[in-house]
């Protein structure tokens, strides 16, 4: 819900439900709600849904071959989306070949984040994004993970304030405003079929451009270039993140998106070429200790730089390529306050302080995705030093 795909006008179904909280849960939010266990709610049937939550299921499933069934049949369900969650790294006493048993005598199976990617990968031959740690989302639309990939990597711009009195502007402002409000969002004017809910922009001022050229001029022309910029910015670095899996042909990127590439950097083949410059840079100590020497954002850390969440996307590109392979590898863990980018050692950590109402209540600790190592683990805070240093 956070993520904006389960919301009304959805339908939910939750695959191994037990007593249905989650499904009570959805169902306040005003969507429609439904659930099966095997357990505790056996009669119901199992039916499809725009969204299927397969939550903490699969690995208390003793069985391989009956674990990636199960995935397979909730799958199957899904129109839209498959959300699969499963326990990562635990304790446990006495092992089997495929899991553990824990200290109360309950079985489970606990996955690495880039186990559990892998094995989701092979049992259902889709591409899948990590939404949080355990936690991976499964399209049928492969545009749909692009736009979501998109949305996670834009960064914050605001939009440009009226700096005189332009009559032409403030006679026609409810209309531009639409306008304004399409660059902001894409940093270019509408192309093809998206200049359909803009005609009488045209009718008033003759072009598209001629109405975008008012506007620039009544609000300030340094303001819309740094969003221009900024956007640019935001489409080079999910393409440079696109290349975890399998980078999408041009003609499989989402319609607004072939549109970005086609106005910002005139061709996917150079929009690409850039995109893989940036991702090598990340491999580079010496480059990203410049970026982070030159950063406009963050406090400088013992080998590397600290950040707050909401000034993220006002890092230089190659630092946001690199915090970007973090979440790639991580998802979006709840809570976070800052980022810690460590160059030695090659590790995104996201400092996460868990508010007292949720069922983490209270908790403090680190995210650490090792860039190197690709695994992804959570460290409890012991000290102020373990909280900055993700160690």
């Amino acid at each position: 819900m956070e993520d904006g795909l389960l919301r009304q006008g959805k339908s939910f179904f939750d695959y191994g439900c037990g007593r249905g909280d989650d499904v009570r849960f959805v169902e306040a939010a005003g969507i429609e709600s439904r659930g099966w266990d095997p357990v505790h709610r056996n009669e119901s049937q199992l039916l499809k849904a725009d969204v299927v939550n397969l939550g903490y299921v699969t690995n208390v499933i003793e069985d391989s071959a009956e674990r990636g069934q199960t995935l397979r049949s909730a799958w199957g369900l899904a129109n839209e989306l498959l959300v699969v969650a499963a326990r990562l790294d635990g304790p446990s006493s006495g092992s089997e070949e495929d899991g553990s048993y824990t200290s109360k005598g309950t079985f489970q199976k606990y996955f690495t984040q880039e186990e559990l990617r892998g094995w989701i990968e092979a049992e259902l031959q889709k591409k899948v994004v990590a939404a949080r740690p355990g936690v991976f989302y499964v399209f049928r639309d492969d545009t749909e993970a692009q736009r979501l990939i998109a949305r996670r990597m834009r960064a914050r711009v605001e939009r440009p304030t009226v700096r005189q009195a332009d009559a032409l502007y403030e006679e026609n402002r409810g209309a531009l405003e639409c306008l304004e409000a399409f660059y902001l969002e894409r940093g270019r004017l509408p192309r093809g079929p998206e200049t359909l809910e803009h005609e009488g922009l045209a009718g008033r001022f003759g072009t598209l451009r001629q109405a975008w050229w008012v506007v620039r001029k009544a609000t300030g022309e340094e303001a819309w270039e740094r969003v221009r910029k900024v956007r640019m910015q935001d489409l080079l670095v999910q393409i440079a993140l696109s290349s975890f899996g399998e980078r999408p042909r041009f003609g499989q990127l989402p319609s607004e998106m072939q549109s970005d590439v086609r106005d910002h950097l005139s061709s996917y083949k150079r929009a690409c070429a850039f995109a893989d410059k940036l991702l090598q840079l990340t491999g580079k100590p010496s480059a990203l200790e410049y970026a982070i020497l030159h950063s406009e954002v963050g406090q400088l850390a013992d080998g590397g730089l600290v950040v707050p969440i909401q000034e993220v996307g006002d890092l230089p590109p190659l630092l946001r390529t690199y915090e970007g392979c973090g979440r790639v590898l991580a998802g979006e863990p709840f809570d976070v306050t800052h980022v810690s980018l460590g160059v030695e050692g090659f590790f995104v950590a996201y400092q996460v302080h868990h508010a007292s109402n949720t069922s983490h209540g209270g908790t403090k600790g680190v995210v650490l995705a090792d860039l190197g190592r690709r695994t992804v683990e959570f460290v409890r805070k012991q000290s102020e030093r373990d909280l900055h240093h993700g160690e």
